[in-house]
């Protein structure tokens, strides 16, 4: 601080011709009362001690930040002094004058970006000595301070997120405190990924409290999440990059065990009591169990159907769950029975223990006990007209193709798939090669399909052919209107094209009944026997002489029905009610109902298939 006692002011200023005349009259007057002595025997020396003073700018001593609209407040006391006139100069260039000693003063500092510059406040007041000039108001003390004023307006640094870690159940979220000036709040945002790499972002919470740099994450239950701080101030905002943070989270064990009655659940507890509600386990949306336990972590489900997959979904609810829209989820998929991964169009064949496997454009042998692949082909064709058939004693098997226009029939090894013989569109008048669903193929050579009549199968299944490979090879075709299936006798001796009977006789079809309008019907007991289903009754009939043998009631139509000739029951779906139901036709009775997922099942071997899993029926627990 400078000071400088003067008998002329240290600041310009006017002086009014008035106040020139009043300080020379004064003199005259003062100079009148003095005694004079030339040897200066009245002389007195008189001690001036270094005048005191207080300026007080915005509380600072040295050294003032500022950014923004910045203000700088002084308050001068001047111990008693008359303060006659100040100034502020930043850069040797005044920013404001005053006469008050208390005021403030307010400017933008806009103009800066960054930047150290030296600010001046001065100014001057009587000199509080008590003199003669003091009192006459022309001795004067000058004072100034300088001050180092910083001005930073460079919008903040993003942060980083230093630590998350675990403390007594609650996930910590830590970042690097805020340096800069004009500080306003922290926004913390939480985010989980989605598919193709993006993060779907939430606000989680704020901090208005430069020195709080940590929150805890009242909605974190485990798994992936994503988090990261902006900082808003005065200046700007600034958004910090994502921290991942990934540890376990509650989600399902999964087993190697077989489940036949009933789906045992087990999954991993949540780590963050002070967070958990409940547990949820859901079926398509539907909760079929819950607990608010945080350690009852399994659940035995006997309420699951046999057929298509089951999908779980455990869901871990948060306790306040106001903040964070999305709970934490697990999914699983189990299925009731054994795995049977081989989809497709299946055959069983019990003499050469084999299934029969048509999938696409392939063909497989599989062993009936191992379901290992034996043997295959591949057949080129339009899909829908590759049909395949052996006969019940294994000694025939055909494969029908169509491509190019030509159809194809070919014998072929029933084991090998060698190809033995073939017989084009060309070569067997009648045959037109569009055949549909499997081939049937009876023991002594004879075989039998439903087929499509016209090139684009507009009139899909207006035809049932059968053929009498034997030599001379014969080709009957009945014509009827609307067969879909044809099925044929092992002897031979008796088609079934779909809700009609036939007789084969002398290499032509003879007509025998009517089955019911509608009606679907199939052979049983070595062809000794068919059934007809309709829809609320099945009824058996012997197949040499159509006498009746008994009836069975339903409550629904019976669809997609196969026969076992192992145990010699008859199985199939009651879509309405899910319910699968196989029957002992010639006893009349019913085996087994049970729900089930899906459509396409199979009978065969005491076992139903529903690719790609099985269920034998000795664990039905009848």
């Amino acid at each position: 601080m400078h000071f400088l006692l003067s008998s002329y002011p240290a600041l310009q200023m006017s002086m009014r011709s008035a106040k020139i005349f009043l300080i020379f009259f004064t003199y005259f007057l003062l100079l009148l009362t003095c005694e004079y002595s030339p040897t200066g025997s009245n002389y007195q020396h008189k001690e001036i001690p270094e005048p005191i003073l207080y300026i007080d700018l915005n509380s600072s001593t040295d050294t003032i930040a500022v950014w923004g609209q910045a203000t700088l407040a002084y308050n001068l006391d001047l111990l008693g002094r008359r303060f006659y006139e100040g100034e502020i100069l930043l850069g040797n260039v005044r920013i404001h004058s005053f006469n008050q000693p208390i005021g403030y003063h307010s400017f933008n500092t806009d103009d800066y970006i960054s930047d150290t510059l030296s600010l001046i406040i001065k100014g001057y007041s009587s000199s509080g000595s008590n003199s003669l000039a003091d009192l006459a108001g022309i001795e004067y003390l000058y004072f100034e301070r300088e001050y180092t004023l910083i001005v930073d307006n460079r919008p903040p640094e993003p942060l980083s997120i230093v630590d998350i870690s675990t403390e007594s159940g609650d996930l910590v979220i830590t970042w690097g405190k805020f340096e800069g000036n004009g500080f306003v709040r922290y926004n913390i945002y939480k985010g989980q990924p989605q598919s193709g790499g993006y993060i779907n972002e939430q606000y989680l919470s704020s901090s208005f409290n430069e020195n709080q740099t940590s929150l805890i994450d009242t909605t974190y239950l485990g798994g992936p999440a994503y988090y990261r701080v902006d900082i808003i101030s005065e200046l700007g905002a600034s958004e910090g990059a994502f921290i991942l943070h990934d540890e376990p989270k509650p989600q399902f064990y999964t087993s190697s065990d077989t489940n036949y009655i009933g789906i045992p659940l087990t999954w991993s507890p949540c780590k963050y009591p002070q967070n958990f509600s409940r547990y949820d386990i859901l079926v398509e949306s539907e909760v079929i169990f819950s607990t608010e336990i945080i350690n009852d972590t399994s659940f035995f489900d006997t309420g699951r159907w046999f057929g298509d997959a089951i999908e779980y979904t455990l869901d871990v609810v948060l306790k306040d769950n106001y903040l964070w829209y999305n709970n934490t989820h697990d999914y699983i998929e189990v299925f009731l029975g054994e795995p049977f991964p081989h989809p497709g169009r299946l055959q069983f064949h019990a003499n050469s223990g084999s299934i029969y496997r048509q999938i696409g454009l392939s063909l497989y042998r599989l062993d009936s006990e191992s379901y290992e692949d034996l043997d295959s082909i591949d057949v080129a064709s339009d899909a829908s007209y590759f049909c395949f058939g052996i006969s019940p004693n294994g000694q025939f098997a055909y494969i029908m193709n169509y491509e190019n226009d030509i159809g194809y029939l070919h014998k072929v090894d029933p084991l090998t798939f060698s190809i033995e013989e073939t017989w084009t569109t060309h070569s067997l008048l009648g045959y037109n090669g569009r055949g549909m669903d499997d081939i049937s193929v009876s023991n002594n050579n004879l075989i039998a399909f439903a087929s499509f009549m016209d090139n684009n199968n507009s009139n899909w299944g207006r035809g049932i052919v059968v053929m009498d490979l034997n030599e001379p090879i014969q080709v009957v075709n009945p014509n009827y209107s609307s067969g879909t299936s044809a099925q044929i006798s092992e002897n031979g001796f008796h088609v079934l094209a779909y809700d009609s009977l036939y007789n084969y006789t002398n290499g032509s079809l003879v007509w025998r009944a009517n089955l019911g309008i509608g009606s679907e019907s199939m052979f049983i007991d070595n062809g000794t026997r068919f059934v007809v289903i309709s829809n609320d009754e099945i009824n058996v009939y012997n197949s040499a002489n159509l006498s009746f043998v008994t009836q069975i009631s339903t409550s629904e139509r019976l669809r997609s029905v196969t026969y076992d000739p192992v145990s010699g029951y008859i199985g199939g779906v009651m879509r309405l009610s899910h319910r699968y139901m196989i029957y002992n036709p010639l006893a009349g009775e019913t085996i087994y109902d049970i729900y089930v997922n899906g459509s396409r099942f199979k009978l065969w071997n005491n076992t139903i298939y529903a690719s790609p899993y099985l269920l034998p029926l000795s664990y039905l627990g009848y």
